[in-house]
């Protein structure tokens, strides 16, 4: 490995890393928003009988799967991360793959959020509602599945 191309990959990770932090606070802070101003109150119709804006405390995964098993999602969690780092490392630096990039870097910025919400608070806060088919979102700001 040659000093340009260890710098290179260093700044790709510096670029992931910081991307990663701007996404989770994003996050936090919209769902802390949602915790001020929509936790016990009606619901906000964005596109009426299709999209609305809803609290939702998700204690379980999708479907309602493992619900209230906060060390289940931690392992979870942690295993996720761990695949993360394996395959952004091996994806290659390059425009072709940028999309990849930036669909990894989103993705585990949710799941962190996620986990954030379920290690704070017992549960993740969820609050995009898809009424037209009665199907919580997987809802914060970096749509995950855990």
């Amino acid at each position: 490995m040659t000093a340009v191309s260890s710098v290179s990959s260093c700044m790709h990770w510096i670029r992931g890393c910081i991307i990663i932090l701007l996404l989770t606070i994003l996050d936090q802070g919209s769902k802390s928003l949602v915790l001020a101003q929509l936790k016990d109150q009606p619901d906000i119709s964005l596109i009426p009988g299709v999209l609305q804006l809803r609290y939702l405390e998700n204690r379980g995964m999708a479907f309602g799967l493992f619900e209230g098993k906060i060390p289940v999602f931690v392992i979870l969690c942690l295993l996720f991360f761990g695949v993360f780092i394996y395959v952004y490392a091996r994806i290659p630096k390059n425009r072709y793959y940028l999309p990849l990039s930036v669909t990894a870097l989103v993705m585990v910025s949710g799941a962190l959020g996620n986990f954030i919400d379920r290690v704070c608070r017992g549960y993740v806060v969820d609050f995009i509602y898809f009424s037209l088919i009665d199907f919580p979102a997987a809802a914060n700001s970096a749509f995950t599945s855990l």
